[in-house]
């Protein structure tokens, strides 16, 4: 994959993550969010790896690992947002997102 290809996924990444939480109450299933997420960066050979299961509501944060095939792993902060009536998952900090991204990818 060119350099070109690898930035293109890795900024479109963060994008993947925009989809709806399955919920049980206070309990929030983030495996499609996930797998969507891990979709996009595939090519990359980078991966994101975060609990099943998130407990609590907008504003909870949790921890996931940032991952690429030179061995780099960084954690990152993500949480849960509402975009339009609904719970999806966002990076906290977006440019310390980005940053894991890069530097997982080896770029």
């Amino acid at each position: 994959m060119t350099n070109l290809a690898r930035r293109s996924a890795l900024a479109l990444a963060p994008a993947a993550l925009a989809v709806g939480l399955a919920a049980c109450g206070e309990s929030h299933d983030i495996t499609g969010a996930t797998a969507s997420f891990n979709k996009a960066l595939a090519p990359t050979g980078v991966k994101l790896d975060c609990p099943g299961t998130v407990d609590g509501g907008e504003g909870k944060t949790f921890d996931c690992t940032v991952s690429g095939r030179n061995g780099t792993k960084q954690t990152v902060t993500m949480k849960i947002v509402k975009e339009n009536g609904e719970l999806k998952v966002d990076p906290e900090n977006p440019a310390q997102f980005k940053a894991a991204l890069v530097k997982a990818a080896g770029q």
